[in-house]
């Protein structure tokens, strides 16, 4: 969720600001309100009405039209989906945070970020970049085999989509740097780049 709230981090930032604007106009309106109140009630000119049953009536009146304490609200709605390379297991994840958990939330995923180098944070970026959709891309127009030695998921060999230039050495999750590798020669090659 934190990444998916990064993603978006100006647009969050703008509507938590909109939420937050009528609590810092009431701080004000508050603080008028209190010195009105103690400095305005509690007497009559009325000589059967006595000061103090004035005063609680104006008081209760008073309290009765006062505006009641704005409380920010939101909903923010996530759903994470996590389906295996072959299609066999399929995950999802809901979360529901509320406009304090939102504040919490974002502000724990800028605290993370700053702790990241920005090399490591594009690295990241850029891995989060291979969608399930861009994997069967890749393996249709490899024919689903190994580039490197030809072996097939027929074969038995288990099929990775690989950065022919990787991702540490500033390689990009585009279909002209990524090629469909077995396991072995996926493993070993390891983050080197093979011509």
């Amino acid at each position: 969720m934190s990444v998916n709230v990064l993603e978006s981090e100006l647009w969050y930032l703008q509507e938590i600001e909109t939420r937050l604007v009528p609590t810092r106009h009431f701080r004000t309106y508050n603080h008028d309100v209190e010195a009105i109140e103690f400095g305005s009630l509690g007497r009559s000119s009325h000589p059967r009405l006595s000061d103090a049953r004035f005063a609680a009536i104006e008081k209760k009146d008073f309290n009765r039209r006062k505006l009641a304490y704005p409380t920010p609200t939101a909903k923010v709605t996530t759903t994470v989906k996590y389906t295996s390379p072959k299609g066999q297991n399929s995950y999802s994840r809901h979360v529901d945070w509320n406009f304090e958990q939102l504040q919490q939330g974002l502000d724990a995923a800028q605290a993370s970020r700053a702790r990241q180098s920005t090399t490591a944070a594009l690295r990241q970026r850029e891995r989060s970049l291979m969608t399930s959709g861009l994997r069967v891309t890749i393996l249709r127009r490899d024919d689903y085999r190994c580039r490197m030695c030809g072996a097939s998921a027929a074969d038995g060999a288990v099929l990775h989509i690989d950065h022919i230039t990787p991702v540490s050495r500033d390689g990009l999750t585009v279909p002209e740097n990524l090629q469909t590798l077995c396991e072995s020669c996926n493993l070993g090659k390891s983050n080197r780049f093979i011509g």
